[in-house]
């Protein structure tokens, strides 16, 4: 893991917001996918997505993140700038 990095704002999909307003343990399972891709914990990634991460950290490029809870998987997307992060649902993508 890596040194934490500004997220700027956070956008959520209405896939996830409904999700979250309904189901307090995908909420929390949200917040702390958050939590860890913000610290570079990049989820279930590729040894080569990882490094395109950990890159694009050094150089200033996108942040892509995917997380797994049961049958729920879930993308969290920082933009270049670190304007943004998008937390949306993998099959909306």
């Amino acid at each position: 893991m890596v040194n934490s990095f500004e997220v700027g704002a956070i956008i959520v999909t209405t896939g996830i917001h409904e999700r979250c307003k309904e189901d307090p343990e995908f909420n929390r399972f949200v917040a702390s996918s958050l939590s860890r891709h913000s610290v570079g914990d990049w989820g279930d990634l590729s040894t080569v997505d990882e490094a395109a991460n950990n890159n694009a950290l050094k150089i200033g490029g996108r942040l892509f993140s995917k997380y797994k809870q049961g049958d729920d998987s879930i993308y969290i997307i920082t933009e270049a700038d670190r304007s943004m992060t998008t937390i949306l649902f993998a099959d909306e993508y």
